[in-house]
């Protein structure tokens, strides 16, 4: 378990530096972490890097709900992507680009074009 939390540390936080001064201290060599590594141990390292990363979604949904609530479109997307399971599509329509974008823009002038007359 000393060499899987060894892994799962960020390098520049680890204690001890490097993987010769972790296997002198828990008294194996080098050879046999390696050897420990082939077999599996790098996924319990990453399966425990996950674990570190579930603690802190409690702050994160917070910060996440919150921003949403204050109004943030990028922020009320993700939320809704995170609480949906699935990406939101947009809401609206987008304008087309080039050529067509003139026609749009006429098309919708013209039909706009009365509106305001009563």
């Amino acid at each position: 378990m000393r060499v899987v939390s060894w892994l799962a540390t960020p390098e520049m936080e680890r204690e001890p530096k490097t993987l010769e001064d972790l296997a002198a201290e828990i008294g194996v060599r080098s050879a046999t972490i390696l050897k420990w590594r082939s077999r599996k141990l790098d996924a319990l390292a990453a399966e425990e890097s996950r674990m570190k990363i579930f603690e802190h979604l409690p702050e994160v949904y917070e910060v996440l709900a919150r921003e949403a609530a204050d109004g943030s479109p990028e922020h009320m997307k993700l939320f809704l992507t995170v609480v949906c399971g699935h990406e939101v599509p947009p809401t609206a329509p987008t304008a087309p680009d080039g050529p067509t974008a003139l026609m749009w823009t006429e098309s919708n002038a013209q039909m706009n074009k009365g509106d305001n007359d009563v």
